[in-house]
This record gives structure tokens, C-alpha cells and sequence, in this order.
């Protein structure tokens, strides 16, 4: 019965996907560290480009920006102040409302691991060819695109495999 779950599990694009994203993130992970960046992980860097481009959003409204539910941005948002990588302000018009602002060391922290980031990339460019980079794209984008308006479903779940995406797509 294991055995037919994992082959079942391996062929399975959600636990693909699933798989592919922790061993990229830990890749990030080491590529970070091997440079001497061990204060951001790339969730907290995904938060850090977020809040550069939105200064002074709210958690609430960074929650739509990143994806993140609230109990999962609060830790890191935590540790991003303590790093001192972002500044939470108090609103002047609403005391009760929370403003997010990334510091300067913050906005160098996020270059820094963003240009390693982007060696990294480069050097699974090298060994990844085009095509299955440009299809990865793609799909994560589709993915995300329709985050918002798939409804969760209720019927019982039909085992999804590349083979069957596939026949389906007429591929």
C-alpha cells in the first residue's frame, strides 16, 4: 500500500510542487548563508520586496500582497523587526492600525540576498534548459492566477497525474 502511494504521490503535481519548493527554498537557504546572509529567508525576503514596493501598508494588507495567512506572517514579520531589516509605526490618524516600513538596512539586506538569489537562478538556467523554465513559469502563474477563484471543492477529489494533466490538456 506504500508503494502505491508514493508512486501515486510522485506523479502528483501538488506534491511535486510541493517538494520542488522546499528543496529550491533550501537551496536558497544555503546560498544565503554561504554569503554571510542568515539574518532573511527567502519568505522574509518575498516580504522585505513586498513592503518596498507598498511602504507603510499594514499587515492585513501585506497578507493579500504575499500570500501569507496572518498567523504566518506575524513570526516573521517578529523576526524581521528584531533583525531590524523593518520599522512597525503606529498610524497617526488610527493609534490602533499598524504601519510596516522597511529600514535602510533592510532595503541593503534585500539587494544583497536578492542579487544572490539571482546568481542562483542564473546557474539553474545553466543547467535547466528553457523550455521546462519557461512552462515552470507559466504554470505558477496560472496557479496563482486562479488562487482566488477556486472555490475549495467538497466533491471527492480525483487523483491528478502529469499523465492524466496531460491526456486532459491533449498533450
Amino acid at each position: 500500500m506504500t508503494d502505491k502511494l508514493a508512486l501515486a504521490l510522485r506523479d502528483n503535481p501538488i506534491f511535486l510542487t510541493q517538494r520542488a519548493a522546499l528543496a529550491l527554498n533550501a537551496r536558497c537557504r544555503k546560498a544565503l548563508k554561504a554569503r554571510g546572509i542568515d539574518d532573511v529567508n527567502p519568505a522574509q525576503l518575498s516580504i522585505l520586496a513586498a513592503l518596498e514596493a507598498n511602504d507603510g501598508i499594514t499587515a492585513t494588507e501585506l497578507t493579500r500582497v504575499v500570500m501569507y495567512e496572518k498567523s504566518t506572517l506575524t513570526p516573521l514579520l517578529d523576526k524581521l523587526e528584531a533583525a531590524e531589516l523593518l520599522l512597525r509605526a503606529r498610524d497617526p490618524k488610527d493609534g490602533r492600525v499598524q504601519r510596516l516600513f522597511v529600514t535602510k538596512k533592510g532595503r541593503k539586506r534585500r539587494r544583497d540576498a536578492e542579487a544572490v538569489l539571482s546568481e542562483l537562478t542564473g546557474a539553474m538556467a545553466d543547467v535547466l534548459p528553457k523550455k521546462v523554465l519557461r512552462h515552470h513559469v507559466e504554470f505558477c502563474e496560472a496557479v496563482l492566477s486562479t488562487e482566488s477563484a477556486a472555490p475549495a471543492s467538497t466533491a471527492p477529489a480525483r487523483h491528478a497525474t502529469r499523465a492524466g494533466l496531460a491526456r486532459s490538456h491533449g498533450k
